[in-house]
């Protein structure tokens, strides 16, 4: 697993230390700020629930609940985990690039959405996702490789994988849930390493669109699933998806995707082949 070593201080994206100028730090939304032109700030204050589960042996576990209250709307948090360079650069010319298909994905508009609209909606959820780790660090798991690889690139790695899914309810308009997992191969060094996340799976609710975020540190790990909720749009497999579908989830349907997260998926495995020198 590549190793995660942004301090504090320091751009989570470029790596840039905030010293000033274009490298001083800047305060990041992790919803986007414009949301609030079509999702209005209702809340005076919002609570962020954090859950372990440390696992004793295979039939005992402890579960340990922490609930963290904040001031304000879910729309108003902000982390200073960004430089001004990479916030008013590539991040906005992302936000500006995002927020036409984002807005009609909120309203229930039709739209069609092309590869290109898959690929920049794909992109900006990857980098809200990145964001919204910098809330809990322990479950924190987005490599600095792959961070760097959407500012310089500007789509997902392609061993992530995205999917996306019309929302009808009132619980999930703005929220998120995030997993962090220890997902390793069974030759791997399973004692040393496996209270280290290496894995992710975060929901979004985002009005009435609701996206599902897969990242692994463990290449070799390649997520199966199948929902007829849901539609991927990254790596894309479909050349236009006709907005809305037919098929969307309820509140008790998206509670039960976001919390199984772990459990909705299966892994097949790319294993290693050991050679043997005379």
């Amino acid at each position: 697993m590549a190793k995660i070593s942004q301090k504090r201080g320091q751009c989570v994206f470029c790596g840039a230390f905030f010293t000033g100028g274009l490298s001083s730090g800047t305060r990041e939304h992790i919803f986007s700020d414009w949301l609030a032109d079509i999702l209005p700030k209702t809340h005076t204050s919002h609570t962020q629930a954090i859950t372990k589960i440390n696992h004793q042996n295979d039939q005992a576990f402890d579960v340990i609940s922490n609930f963290i209250p904040h001031n304000g709307d879910e729309l108003s948090r902000k982390l200073k985990i960004v430089c001004k360079n990479c916030n008013n650069g590539w991040m906005s010319r992302l936000e500006t690039e995002v927020r036409g298909a984002l807005t009609d994905l909120i309203k229930v508009n039709h739209i069609t959405l092309t590869p290109n609209i898959q690929k920049v909606l794909a992109t900006w959820i990857a980098v809200k996702t990145a964001v919204s780790e910098y809330t809990d660090l322990s479950t924190k798991t987005i490599s600095e490789q792959d961070k760097k690889f959407l500012k310089d690139h500007m789509v997902p790695p392609a061993s992530w994988k995205i999917w996306i899914g019309s929302y009808e309810g009132l619980d999930w308009n703005k929220r998120f849930m995030h997993h962090g997992y220890a997902l390793y191969t069974l030759n791997s060094d399973f004692g040393k390493i496996c209270l280290i996340p290496n894995t992710q799976v975060t929901a979004w609710g985002i009005g009435k669109v609701f996206f599902y975020v897969f990242s692994s540190s463990n290449k070799s790990c390649i997520p199966n699933f199948d929902s007829s909720l849901l539609k991927q749009i990254w790596p894309p497999i479909s050349e236009s998806i006709t907005w809305p579908p037919e098929l969307t989830f309820s509140d008790y349907e998206a509670h039960d995707m976001a919390m199984n997260a772990g459990l909705k998926m299966t892994f097949s495995y790319i294993m290693p082949i050991e050679i043997s020198q005379p």
